[in-house]
């Protein structure tokens, strides 16, 4: 019950800045809206950030342990590929994009419904890995 509570309330928290990000973002306060996320991958990640992108999904999925870090990391993401978009840097949104569609479906994996984000992200099959195009079907 209390992991339980400690969960939910780190994922009110994660929305809650991903909210702040997107809204800095959308006032062309790019730089501000990346270090609202920046400090939430600190939170999330802790001594495992330097390893985000340098490790494929299942590792970070391993490393990162519940479903639901796995998925605010992979929501966490997504906002940062939202905010790249909107400064114009959509190639690198994208990337970052594809890295959230595959730590989200490794929580699919464990059981984490992700309420049709994955779609909603809409990243071509080229730009996954092997492991999570095999994971989505395509």
């Amino acid at each position: 019950m209390f992991q339980r509570d400690f969960l939910m309330r780190e994922l009110k928290r994660v929305l809650e800045g991903i909210t702040a990000a997107l809204g800095k973002s959308k006032k062309g306060e790019t730089s501000l809206a990346l270090d609202t996320l920046g400090a939430l991958y600190d939170d999330l990640l802790a001594e495992h950030r330097a390893l985000l992108d340098h490790t494929d999904a299942r590792t970070m999925a391993t490393l990162l342990g519940t479903k639901e870090r796995i998925a605010a990391v992979a929501h966490v993401l997504a906002a940062e590929a939202s905010v790249l978009e909107d400064d114009g840097r959509g190639a690198d949104g994208l990337m970052r994009r594809a890295r959230a569609t595959e730590l989200m479906l490794e929580a699919e994996v464990l059981g984490y419904d992700d309420e049709g984000a994955i779609d909603d992200w809409a990243v071509p099959s080229a730009l996954l890995s092997a492991r999570a195009r095999e994971l989505k079907g395509s």
